[in-house]
């Protein structure tokens, strides 16, 4: 298994600390024919001896975060390339819930950010790079929120946006556009709305295919 795995190319494993503080990596296997998971056995300590089986097919590498209630989430698009799933786990460093739809037309993997609440938010990109759309938890509970529109009317985007929380508790999303430009959304307050699309710099960056994870 561990060979196989490491055939997987460019599709980078996903890691995440557990709330006790173990990692815990997945990673798709060659082709997208499977998930798999593997983690500390201990914080700091000696890896499980084994890849474990953690899903079905998938169309694209996974993503992982954990949010305020402290559980890890997973998402990874479907083989089809037109939707996400996602799997959450049933308690903090426990075992795993069963998969769930997340998005209906994604072909990779969405960012995912906690809010300064806790609360989950997760960015999906359509195949094509014309529409991002946005979905959060509407309670701690992990209840999401029907999706919304979230990217900028004539601004097609070349990859799945990134977002990460500053010190203020604001989430930053970052995304590059089909011509190579930074364009960056910020929420106004903590677990709040976000403002307008801004530019961030002049610099041009390589523009990646759309659908292709940004990180």
């Amino acid at each position: 298994m561990g060979r196989r795995l490491r055939r997987a190319g460019r599709r980078a494993p996903a890691v995440a600390a557990n709330a006790d503080g173990r990692l815990e990596v997945f990673a798709l296997a060659p082709g997208g024919s499977a998930l798999h998971h593997r983690w500390q056995e201990a914080p700091g300590g000696a890896w499980a001896a084994a890849w474990q089986p953690f899903g079905t097919a998938a169309g694209g590498a996974p993503r992982v975060v954990r949010d305020g209630s402290g559980r890890l989430t997973v998402a990874a698009p479907a083989p089809s390339g037109v939707a996400v799933f996602h799997r959450r786990q049933t308690v903090p460093s426990g075992g795993w819930g069963e998969w769930q739809h997340l998005f209906g037309w994604s072909d990779a993997a969405p960012a995912l950010a906690p809010s300064a609440d806790g609360r989950l938010e997760a960015f999906a990109l359509s195949p094509g790079g014309a529409r991002l759309v946005h979905r959060w938890y509407a309670d701690p509970a992990g209840t999401w929120a029907a999706a919304r529109e979230f990217g900028e009317p004539g601004a097609p985007l070349a990859a799945t946006p990134t977002a990460a929380a500053d010190a203020t508790g604001r989430i930053h999303v970052f995304a590059v556009t089909a011509d190579g430009r930074i364009r960056t959304r910020v929420q106004e307050r903590p677990s709040g709305g976000s403002g307008p699309w801004n530019a961030f710099g002049e610099r041009l960056v390589a523009p990646l295919p759309a659908g292709t994870p940004a990180c």
